[in-house]
Parts: structure tokens; C-alpha cells; sequence
């Protein structure tokens, strides 16, 4: 069964297996190179009770895109142990999809929990990135590693929060695309 997390009031929610991925606690915080960043500490639940969660780091930028300020908000999945939380509530879903769907759609559930966010003056854009090497650490097999990330990173998911900031200041519903 294939996970597909919507968006609910500050949570992520797949209907099909019960889980839910509130909006995490979020702190703000300096990265070991010196840039900001974020450290977001996610909890699982299934039908009310807890399953897992997940600890993760993230760096903050804000770029302009076509005349619009963006702010990109990583969570950062390079370590295995990472992963490996990722897949533990797997276990408790009756006839899950393979492993690797699963953490995409994991990874999809972790920024769906940012999307009931009620002002934000810019545009958001969280994106959950792994590595290939991560992924091979994890225990996954990776056909053609060098085609898939040229870069070294993989993008698991991403979702855009667009800034429900008028021109006059004032703020109105969140809008995802």
C-alpha cells in the first residue's frame, strides 16, 4: 500500500495507514560550517499512538527565484541511522510498498507536516535530501549511482509553502503548491 500523505492542520496524514506526521519541533541553530540551519525533531504516530521519529539537520537559504525571495529549508538525511528511522514504522503497516518507495513517501510525509505553517512572509521551500552513499549504507542496492546524483545529492521530496504575505503587509491562508 502506498503511502500518500496529505496535508492536514499542522500535521502530515495518510488516511490508507493511520500515520501522522505533526509539524516537528523546529530550532534554530548555527551548522558545524558556520550557516544558519534548522534542527527539526519529527515524531510518528499510527491511529494515536507513537511509532517512531526522527531527529534532523538542515541548512537555511534564501535565494531569489523570478523576482520572488525563497527561502530553501533542507532536511539534511545523510546518515543511515536517519534512514533507518525513516523505515521503522513500515513494520507496522499491514502489506507496505518496498523499502524504497516507502522512504520517499516518508520523506514526502516529513515536509507535508510544514504545510499548515499559518504567515510566513516569503515563499518556503523544504526539501529532504539523501545521498546516494546513504542510501547504499542503508542497506539499498543503487543501480548506476553516478547517473542518479551527479552532484551527490538526492531529493526525496519537496513541497513550496507560497507567502501568504499581501503587498500591504497584511496575511492571508496559506497557499502549497
Amino acid at each position: 500500500m502506498p503511502l500518500d500523505f496529505q496535508s492536514r492542520l499542522g500535521a502530515a496524514y495518510d488516511a490508507a495507514s493511520g500515520i501522522t506526521i505533526p509539524e516537528p519541533r523546529t530550532l534554530l541553530m548555527t551548522m558545524p560550517d558556520g550557516s544558519p540551519g534548522t534542527e527539526y525533531q519529527y515524531a510518528f504516530y499510527q491511529n494515536g499512538r507513537r511509532i517512531g521519529g526522527l531527529g534532523v539537520w538542515g541548512h537555511n537559504t534564501t535565494i531569489n527565484l523570478a523576482g520572488r525571495d525563497v527561502t530553501l529549508l533542507g532536511l539534511e538525511l545523510f546518515n543511515s541511522q536517519m534512514i533507518l528511522s525513516m523505515l521503522k514504522p513500515r513494520a507496522s503497516i499491514e502489506d507496505p510498498e518496498d523499502h524504497l518507495r516507502f522512504l520517499f513517501g516518508m520523506a514526502r510525509g516529513l515536509v507535508k507536516a510544514h504545510t499548515g505553517k499559518p504567515k510566513n512572509a516569503c515563499d518556503l521551500r523544504y526539501v529532504a535530501l539523501t545521498t546516494v552513499d546513504t542510501l547504499i549504507k542503508s542497506g539499498f542496492v543503487v543501480p548506476n549511482p553516478e547517473v542518479i546524483s551527479r552532484n551527490g545529492n538526492l531529493v526525496l521530496a519537496e513541497e513550496t509553502i507560497l507567502s501568504t504575505a499581501g503587498r500591504d503587509g497584511s496575511y492571508g491562508q496559506p497557499h502549497v503548491q
